[in-house]
């Protein structure tokens, strides 16, 4: 049986420990709540997966649908890699296409120094607004 181990909104699944599954949903919540937010939370759950797990590849999925999601995976510059039409079903029988976005090991660093420019930058707006 596989089993699967989560850790804050990722999860490693053990029988292909190198791909890590990033909950979209809760970053693409946490844009509209504070950008500041969002920004670190990428950060801390792609260093978690590249660098403490060992993955090669972060996988993010979300509805086609979603727009904001989709938007802030376009923003941090993950691969879109496509639709899975009637992907699964969700509340009172709709089916939903989700949409797949995809960071790699070697895309990484490049990425984590996006992230932290990019949050300098949200940091130091916040404080000049205060």
């Amino acid at each position: 049986m596989r089993q699967r181990r989560y850790v804050h909104a990722m999860s490693c699944d053990t029988a292909q420990p190198t791909v890590a599954d990033l909950r979209a949903r809760l970053v693409g919540r946490l844009v509209v709540v504070e950008p500041l937010a969002a920004v670190e939370t990428k950060r801390l759950l792609l260093t978690q997966a590249f660098e403490v797990a060992g993955c090669r590849r972060a996988e993010f999925k979300t509805g086609a649908r979603n727009e904001r999601s989709r938007g802030a995976l376009d923003a941090l510059s993950a691969r879109f890699e496509g639709v899975l039409p009637k992907h699964m079903v969700v509340q009172h029988g709709a089916e939903r296409d989700s949409a797949y976005y995809a960071v790699i090991d070697d895309e990484w660093p490049a990425l984590k120094t996006s992230l932290q420019r990019r949050l300098q930058r949200t940091a130091n707006r916040s404080g000049e607004a205060a």
